[in-house]
């Protein structure tokens, strides 16, 4: 079976709507506000608002989890005498500015399937949800 344009676009579209559907939950339990905020949002602009409170809640996340991974290549010092150190801070920042490029396409991408405002909501909350799975890619655990 062969997918023209508009079935791709619509099949991207739904995918999408489902992805944050999902991630709908995970926001409820983990975003400060969110559930209250999302149970007054009567029109889309009020959802994106609560959207926005959680990218923010998890890009502090990201950045508080990048920092303590950055710190947490400091322990190839203790193991290895110093080898790799620098290595392993020059992988990781390559690989979170690797991510941020793909995160910013994808979601120009996902904003430019149909250009309506679902689509706006579908882009914001992928946004949130990549950096919400970033930061959690990231904690290190301290045991």
């Amino acid at each position: 079976m062969k997918f023209t344009g508009i079935a791709a676009a619509i099949a991207a579209a739904l995918l999408c709507s489902a992805a944050l559907a999902d991630s709908e939950a995970d926001f409820n339990k983990e975003v400060p506000g969110y559930a209250k905020c999302m149970k007054k949002a009567t029109a889309n602009t009020d959802i994106l608002d609560c959207i926005s409170i959680a990218r923010k809640h998890y890009d502090k996340l990201l950045n508080d989890n990048y920092k303590k991974a950055m710190k947490h290549c400091e322990v190839r010092r203790e193991i290895t005498g110093g080898t790799g150190v620098d290595l392993c801070k020059k992988k990781l920042k390559e690989a979170e500015r690797a991510w941020i490029k793909y995160r910013d396409l994808m979601a120009e991408y996902v904003y430019q399937v149909n250009l309506g405002s679902i689509d706006q909501l579908n882009s914001a909350g992928f946004v949130a949800e990549e950096t919400r799975k970033q930061a959690l890619l990231l904690e290190v655990n301290d045991d």
